[in-house]
């Protein structure tokens, strides 16, 4: 809930939102990488984000679609699920 909410309600309105979800998706640490795809599907929600710039986030969540660990794979598949809405 804490790793959701900061994403959410904090650091998806930074200017490096973008570069950190792209750096975090990579990492191996489970909620570090669950914090990129919560930002992603953060991102997804707001209107000042054009459908182009979330496109270049499907690489990783085609990478990450087959990570085991579930708070991982439900942050992936919410990522996923928000640009797809798009």
């Amino acid at each position: 809930e804490i790793c959701d909410q900061v994403c959410q309600n904090l650091f998806a309105y930074t200017k490096y939102a973008k570069q950190k979800a792209k750096e975090w998706c990579k990492r191996k640490e489970e909620f570090i990488k669950r914090a990129g795809f919560v930002i992603i599907a953060r991102l997804s929600l707001q209107k000042n984000i054009k459908d182009e710039e979330l496109l270049e986030f499907l690489p990783y969540t085609e990478e990450a679609a087959t990570d085991d660990r579930n708070f991982v794979k439900k942050a992936v598949s919410w990522a996923l699920r928000q640009i797809g809405k798009r």
